[in-house]
Formats: structure tokens, C-alpha cells, sequence
């Protein structure tokens, strides 16, 4: 009864609205779609900017590529180069970005960039660079009390480059060149002469003549690189890459003879490839080829006759084809890659040899793992390398080309917890024909360039790392490393040889636009090898030679800067370094600047 009645009461409604619709239209058409989600089609670009090329000047444990070559180890404090306020720009959708600095000892720093071509598969960026100073009057410590001022320290340092990348349906095609040109002077650089009779060295400012102290780089180099998208029907991706680069000194300087100074032409031809199973087993190959033609000029001296340039003339080259087959596994906590360095050199010692190239990784529990690193190799040491940590290299030497049997590393990671990460780590390295600044003769103070001769090292290493971050506020790092350091004896924590290294950054953001770093560095204890040289008594008698370590002093800067986003476009800033006003050598002889500061602005449009 129930059914009956709720179905005539529902009939009855249904007749009563039947005149309404009639009233309307009877003869309407209606349509019936089915459901559609309609999806906005919007114009996207790539938020890219032209990367700002600056040296990374913040200590760290010494690094491998796939092919085993010694990362850069900056070797002392930021003070050789006054750099900006920072080394990246943020995320934006700005196509340019310009920024200026002018601070004490007429440091300049400047950095502009444009992105010509912004679109989804293609790139095209042109970006500069200027670091440079006019008035640093560096006293060295290690020079004697009764010598004068030093000469101001100059250099202008100028980059330009530009990039540009293609992205195809099957691959990324990728370009790049870049021309680079520094002028400066051997800021530390004194004429010497010794008394009548052979007595003490007598030293004299004026036997320095400052046009003979000048020096040019000239750098340019090529690039142009391709590497597949592998899609999902795709098991193999691979990559290859060409590299040609230039970088040569303009002369070697000495006070009589002024010839060209040491050049390197560099070419590399680089391939890789790596299957892509389902699975949790993957097998791949990286290959290396390298060759370095270096051309130079001794400062020979014969009887009668100055030397021709012939004679002064000398060319080296020298080739290096690494190898670098390894199987990859992942499969839940444990993550491996496992694989060897096969080195085989032409015109450089000897011809082949191995090493490993293993690294691991094994979650003990969430939050907490354990990291195996063992790597090493062979590599070419290029003029590029040694002046990207010290543009007073000798303008005439030769330089090693080091091999590492073995640099391993085991360390345990924590967090991060709450935004608190830490990671303790201990290490042992073997290194052979590493090149090491070191200075040459009994006169250890006149030195005016740094010579990098080979040696033989190996020690190990332990250090902890603690960070904290609390949400966008504040993030506070501080790592430490040590390392015993003797002559041969010690891991390889830079080129200064440093004993302790202490690594301090804190960053706070009080306000959404404003941001304040503090930062400290510490290099204790920084040594280099002296060669002393003394006569013998008679002229049948050889010289004594021996080596020992010299001090190079600490390094302690204590930095503080402060940024402020005062727009969209428009941005300022304030820097300061060694603010304790502590004094030493970048290299020996050559000294580092005292309290500097710098401000600026910068825009994006």
C-alpha cells in the first residue's frame, strides 16, 4: 500500500508540471553531451637565468668526478678576489638580471645576464662577469721590517659567455663558449742583490720594475654536448660531449729576458652510457679522452751569445684515455654503484693504471645511513686548474699530473630531525705527483710567483658536519676537518696544506624581504715546502739540499652581510670580511687584504 501510494502521489506531480513546460516550448530540441573537463591551454617559458660563473670559496672535502680528477680545493679565505654577495640568483621569472658592487681597496664586482631565448625546448643566455681591484696595499708578514710598502695589488678579471640548448624529441643538443681575459700584477715581487764579498742579501724596492710585474690571461674555450631523453619504452641512455679550451700567460717575466710566458691547448672528447632495467641492476660506461699540448720557454742562459728563441722553446703534450665501466643497484635501503678507473697514459709515465670508483649508501634505519666512498684515478693538471686558485703561478714552469691510487671515505648521516642533520666522517688518501706551491732557494723571501713542484703524500682525514634549520628563519651550519700535515705525510685538504679547517655559516631572515649571513672560515696551521739551497764551501764540494715544511700562518676571517629585496626588480646589499683585521698570506710573500667591505645594488627584468 505504501509503494502504491508514494507511485500515484509522484504521477500526480509529474501530470500537474506538464502544462508549465508546455506553456514554454513543446518543440524545443534538447541535447544531451556527454561530461567534458575543459583544460586552459597557457604559455610557459623556461624560469631560467644565465648562470653566474664565481668560484665556490667555501672549504670542503676533496671530490672525485665519474672520472676520478681532484675537484678544486679552495686553498685560503676570499679575499684574493672581492666577490659579490652571492653566487646564485633565486628563482624568478625575469629574463635578465644585473647587479654592481664597488667596496674598499677599490674592489669592483659586477655580473649582468640575459636570457635572449626563453622557451620550452629552447635556450639561449649571454651572461658577464668583472671582479676586480686597483689599491691593495697587502703587507706580507713574512717579508723583513725594514722593507717599504709593498706595491698595490691589481688585477681586472673579466668573463664573458654564452649558452644555448635545443631540446629535440629524442635528444637535448647543448652549446656553450666562453672568453675570458685577466691583466695584474706579481703584487709581491722585490729586486734583491747581494753585498760585495758574498754577504747578507741586501734587498732593494727599486730593482722591481713594475712594467716587468705585469701579466695577461688569455682563455677562451668551446663546448658542445648532446644526451638522449629516453623515454618509456626506452632501456639505454647515453650522452657525448666535445671540449676545446685555450689558456695561456702573456710572458714569463724576469728582469732580462722577457719571452712568452707557458700556454696550454686542451682537447676532450667525452662519451657515457647507462642501461635502464626495470629492475634494480643497471650497467654503464663512462669514456674519457684528453689530450694537452703545453708550450713553453726556459730562461736558460748561455755562454757568449744571448739565446734565440729556438733554443728557449719547448712544447710537451701529453694524452690520457680513462675507462670507467660500473654496475648501479638499488633495491630499498641500499644503494650501491661499484666500478674501476682503467688510466692509460701516452707521454706521461707510466701507461696504465687502475683504481677503484665505489660508493655506497645503506639506510640503517629512517633518518640515519651509513656512506662508503673509494675512488681515485689519474688526471691532466691544466694551467686553467692551478689559476683557479691561484692566478701567481708561475709563468714559466711545468706542471705534474697527479695520480690517486686511493681516496676513501666512510661517514654516518643523521636527519635530518626536525630540520637538524649531521654527519660524522673519517678518511685516507693516497696521493702521488701532487702538484704543491713551494718555494725554491736559501732566499725564501724573494718570491714573486708560486712554483708548484710534484710530491708524494698520503695521511687521513676525520671531521664532523651539524646543521639546523628552522623553517625559512634561520639555517646555521658549521663543519670541522683535521688532519695531521708533514712533508709527506697528510690528506690533501688544499694546496696550503692546512692542519685544521673550520667552516661556520649562519643565516637569519628576522623579515620576508631582509636577509643577514654571518660566516667564519678557519685554516690552522698552513704550510708549504721550501727547497733550501746553500753552497759548499769549496767548488769541489755540492751543494746541500734539503726540504722542509714553511709556515704560511692562519687564516681567520670573520664575514657579516646583510641583503634587502626593496622590490620586485630591485635589490641592495652590504658585505664585510675579516672584520678582525687578522693579517696573512694568500700565498707566501703575497698578502691577504685586511678589513674590507663592499655594498651594491642589483635588478631583474
Amino acid at each position: 500500500m505504501k509503494r502504491i501510494t508514494i507511485s500515484a502521489f509522484l504521477l500526480s506531480s509529474l501530470l500537474l508540471s506538464v502544462p508549465a513546460v508546455a506553456q514554454e516550448d513543446l518543440t524545443k530540441e534538447i541535447t544531451v553531451e556527454t561530461d567534458y573537463t575543459p583544460h586552459e591551454r597557457k604559455a610557459s617559458k623556461l624560469n631560467l637565468l644565465p648562470a653566474v660563473s664565481k668560484p665556490d670559496v667555501k672549504p670542503r672535502s676533496i671530490g672525485y668526478s665519474e672520472w676520478s680528477v681532484p675537484d678544486d680545493v679552495p686553498a685560503l679565505a676570499p679575499l684574493m678576489m672581492p666577490y659579490g654577495y652571492r653566487t646564485t640568483h633565486e628563482f624568478s621569472h625575469s629574463r635578465g638580471y644585473a647587479d654592481f658592487g664597488i667596496g674598499s681597496y677599490a674592489n669592483i664586482a659586477a655580473n649582468a645576464g640575459y636570457a635572449i631565448i626563453a622557451k620550452p625546448a629552447t635556450a639561449l643566455n649571454l651572461w658577464v662577469q668583472h671582479n676586480s681591484t686597483w689599491s691593495g696595499r697587502n703587507r706580507s708578514e713574512n717579508l723583513p721590517e725594514a722593507l717599504a710598502e709593498p706595491q698595490k695589488q691589481k688585477f681586472n678579471n673579466n668573463i664573458i659567455g654564452i649558452d644555448f640548448s635545443r631540446r629535440f624529441y629524442r635528444g637535448t643538443l647543448t652549446a656553450s663558449a666562453m672568453c675570458h681575459f685577466d691583466h695584474f700584477n706579481y703584487y709581491g715581487g722585490y729586486g734583491y742583490t747581494s753585498t760585495p764579498g758574498g754577504g747578507a742579501t741586501v734587498y732593494d724596492t727599486n730593482g722591481w720594475n713594475e712594467s716587468d710585474s705585469m701579466q695577461s690571461v688569455n682563455e677562451f674555450r668551446v663546448a658542445l654536448g648532446w644526451r638522449n631523453n629516453p623515454g618509456n619504452a626506452d632501456t639505454f641512455k647515453y650522452s657525448a660531449a666535445l671540449d676545446f679550451s685555450h689558456f695561456g700567460l702573456s710572458k714569463a717575466v724576469n728582469a732580462t729576458i722577457n719571452n712568452k710566458g707557458i700556454a696550454d691547448n686542451r682537447f676532450a672528447l667525452s662519451l657515457s652510457g647507462e642501461t635502464l632495467y626495470r629492475g634494480s641492476l643497471n650497467y654503464g660506461a663512462d669514456v674519457k679522452f684528453q689530450y694537452l699540448g703545453r708550450s713553453f720557454q726556459d730562461l736558460i742562459v748561455l755562454s757568449g751569445n744571448a739565446p734565440t728563441e729556438d733554443q728557449l722553446k719547448h712544447t710537451d703534450g701529453m694524452g690520457l684515455l680513462t675507462l670507467a665501466p660500473f654496475v648501479r643497484y638499488a633495491s630499498g635501503k641500499f644503494n650501491a654503484r661499484a666500478g674501476v678507473n682503467v688510466n692509460i697514459s701516452m707521454s706521461d709515465g707510466t701507461a696504465f693504471r687502475i683504481a677503484p670508483n665505489i660508493r655506497l649508501n645503506y639506510a640503517v634505519c629512517d633518518g640515519a645511513a651509513v656512506e662508503l666512498k673509494a675512488t681515485g684515478g689519474k688526471s691532466i693538471t691544466t694551467l686553467s686548474d692551478i689559476y683557479a686558485h691561484n692566478r701567481y703561478v708561475s709563468p714559466i714552469a711545468p706542471l705534474s699530473n697527479p695520480f690517486v691510487p686511493l681516496d676513501a671515505e666512510l661517514a654516518l648521516r643523521v636527519g635530518p630531525f626536525t630540520g637538524f642533520h649531521a654527519r660524522v666522517f673519517a678518511g685516507y688518501g693516497i696521493f702521488k705527483s701532487m702538484p704543491l706551491p713551494t718555494i725554491n732557494g736559501a732566499d725564501k723571501f724573494h718570491t714573486f710567483c708560486t712554483l708548484y713542484e710534484p710530491y708524494d703524500i698520503k695521511g687521513w682525514k676525520a671531521g664532523a658536519e651539524v646543521g639546523y634549520r628552522y623553517r625559512s628563519l634561520v639555517d646555521a651550519r658549521l663543519s670541522l676537518t683535521y688532519s695531521p700535515q708533514d712533508l709527506d705525510k697528510g690528506y690533501f685538504l688544499g694546496f696550503d696544506r692546512a692542519k685544521c679547517i673550520a667552516d661556520f655559516s649562519l643565516t637569519v631572515t628576522p623579515i620576508e624581504k631582509l636577509k643577514v649571513n654571518l660566516g667564519y672560515e678557519l685554516r690552522a696551521k698552513r704550510t708549504t715546502p721550501c727547497v733550501m739551497k746553500v753552497a759548499g764551501s769549496s767548488p769541489d764540494v755540492p751543494e746541500n739540499i734539503t726540504t722542509e715544511l714553511c709556515d704560511l700562518g692562519t687564516v681567520s676571517n670573520l664575514s657579516l652581510g646583510a641583503s634587502y629585496q626593496a622590490t620586485k626588480m630591485l635589490g641592495v646589499f652590504v658585505s664585510g670580511s675579516n672584520l678582525l683585521g687578522k693579517k696573512w698570506d694568500n700565498y707566501y710573500n703575497m698578502g691577504a687584504q685586511g678589513f674590507t667591505f663592499m655594498a651594491g645594488a642589483s635588478v631583474v627584468f
